[in-house]
């Protein structure tokens, strides 16, 4: 089970900033995502534990931050499965969005 957070708003805007937009003299446009960057770092900031998590032999997997960061230990992102690790971002990444019951008490 892993236990998430969401990202708040300096680390949103950070990941923003892995974000690139171009405009060619033709008019088109091309955006570029450093996709696996944000998915790391999204993981990082936005996995807060991960309870009852075995390996292939059953063993638990313990987890453990990284001491210099506070953040999850990338040994413990490596161990994830890539198309789990984009299921967790897209869960990590819902949770910074506003209900639309949370826009509407935004309006005046």
């Amino acid at each position: 089970m892993f236990i998430l957070k969401p990202k708040n708003g300096i680390q949103a805007a950070e990941i923003e900033d892995q974000v690139t937009a171009s405009i060619s003299d033709d008019g088109s446009q091309e955006i570029r995502v450093n996709s696996g960057k944000v998915r790391i770092k999204t993981l990082e900031s936005g996995i807060v534990n991960i309870k009852n998590w075995k390996d292939g032999e059953g063993k638990e997997i313990k987890f453990k931050r990284n001491p210099q960061t506070n953040k999850v230990d990338r040994s413990i992102i490596e161990l994830i499965h890539p198309e789990l690790q984009i299921e967790l971002t897209n869960a990590i990444t819902e949770k910074n969005e506003l209900t639309p019951e949370e826009l509407e008490g935004l309006k005046y």
